[in-house]
């Protein structure tokens, strides 16, 4: 509520006319939708660095981003000659195994031009140099400024998922790469974790707040061609698959 009302206000205030020395009152406008006026969040107000994460274009992205967990399943990604980039997500807890399988995706997907990001294991991401990796909120909140550090002068590049608008707001504030909104239509893929798709028409309103200058990935339950159209007409680049990679 606090970041809608401070998009409101900002904009109310830039577009107010003036009656005497003043801005003049908060001009009444309607529910926000103007990248300029979206506030960030700063992770730490301490930092005054910033962050510069690596920086890609709509077109440096082919319009399917799948997401995998198992070497096999990069494996069949990048013979397949289809896909740009592939995530490996992990969810799996010995370290050795993590560290095992990035490291014979890696060397497979550079064998193969195909880029690697990696989910929620930044450290294994920056050992096997991998092209990048994906955080969610609570993996941010997680590494802290050190971490993120880590990550930036490995020159990786970031993407971030979003469910809300404060966490839109502090996904801005990192620069990341891409930002994810998801999940978008119901989807099984988040075992154990109670999630309420967005729908596409949320996906609007993302883009119209990011702007067109920032990336934007659609993800969760993407699960046929009519589903992918309507998250790009809707303003996404492209769109994250998981279930749909595997049938």
């Amino acid at each position: 509520a606090c970041i809608l009302a401070k998009a409101y206000v900002t904009k109310g205030i830039s577009i107010s006319k003036g009656i005497g020395k003043g801005p003049g009152p908060v001009r009444h406008t309607g529910f926000p939708s103007d990248h300029n006026c979206y506030p960030t969040i700063a992770l730490d107000a301490a930092e005054r660095e910033g962050f510069d994460f690596k920086v890609m274009r709509p077109s440096d992205f082919g319009p399917i981003f799948p997401i995998v967990d198992s070497v096999s399943s990069v494996s069949k990604i990048c013979s397949s000659n289809s896909c740009k980039d592939v995530q490996l997500r992990l969810k799996i807890t010995d370290e050795d195994e993590i560290s095992r399988i990035i490291s014979e995706s890696s060397k497979i997907c550079k064998s193969s031009n195909v880029r690697l990001w990696i989910n929620d294991h930044p450290s294994h991401a920056i050992k096997h140099n991998c092209f990048g990796v994906h955080l969610g909120q609570e993996d941010i909140k997680r590494l802290g400024i050190t971490g993120l550090n880590s990550i930036k002068k490995s020159s990786l590049a970031l993407g971030i998922s979003t469910h809300t608008f404060s966490e839109l707001s502090l996904a801005l504030g990192l620069n990341p790469t891409y930002v994810s909104l998801g999940p978008i239509f119901p989807t099984s893929s988040k075992t154990g974790i109670v999630t309420t798709s967005q729908s596409p028409l949320l996906l609007k309103k993302w883009r119209e707040l990011i702007g067109p200058s920032t990336v934007m990935c659609a993800i969760g339950g993407v699960s046929s061609l009519e589903r992918a159209e309507e998250c790009v007409e809707a303003g996404a680049d492209f769109v994250g698959v998981i279930g749909a990679v595997k049938e």
